[in-house]
């Protein structure tokens, strides 16, 4: 950028010095013109004189005009170039943007599943309790019906459960730790 800044600075130079340049041409031509026409009348003189300076303004003119479409042209070279950055920056900024939904949706979905864990634990410990209390009334069914085997078998099968969820108990808490 600096660069280009610098060139437009000594292109500016550069027409500066046209211009001067012009200019004392233009001088000695009237100055030439004037030492010639001595003779002639004054109307001829100037017309010659500004004739002189019509030439030199239509260089200068034509100079500018040079300049003028190479500025317009960098100009079109610079819109190329700022579309491209800006596509290419979209196509940047998307991409992102979809990841941050996508870690969102994935937080939410490990939220819902700790939720639904939880539900099944408790789900799995109600059970639990219900089957050790449907075991002790069978057993107390079958104790009152005289079929004292029977219900021992069922108290046996209730402690045996209530074993193993203590088990299974100790075995979360270790692995915890």
């Amino acid at each position: 950028m600096n660069r280009e800044k610098s060139n437009r600075g000594v292109s500016n130079m550069d027409v500066l010095k046209d211009i001067r340049g012009l200019l004392s041409v233009t001088q000695e031509r009237e100055d030439v013109a004037a030492g010639e026409v001595e003779g002639d009348s004054g109307l001829e003189a100037e017309v010659a004189r500004l004739e002189a300076q019509i030439r030199g303004y239509k260089e200068l003119i034509q100079k500018q005009q040079e300049e003028l479409s190479g500025v317009e042209s960098e100009k079109e070279d610079f819109t190329v170039r700022l579309k491209v950055l800006n596509d290419v920056n979209d196509q940047l900024i998307s991409p992102a943007s979809g990841s941050v939904a996508l870690g969102e949706e994935t937080a939410q979905l490990e939220v819902r599943i700790a939720e639904l864990s939880a539900a099944l634990s408790q789900i799995e410990s109600l059970l639990k309790l219900r089957i050790q209390e449907l075991l002790k009334r069978m057993a107390n069914l079958f104790s009152e019906a005289g079929q004292g085997e029977v219900a021992i078998e069922f108290r046996k099968s209730a402690h045996g459960l209530e074993v193993a969820e203590n088990f299974a108990h100790f075995l979360r808490v270790f692995l915890e730790q």
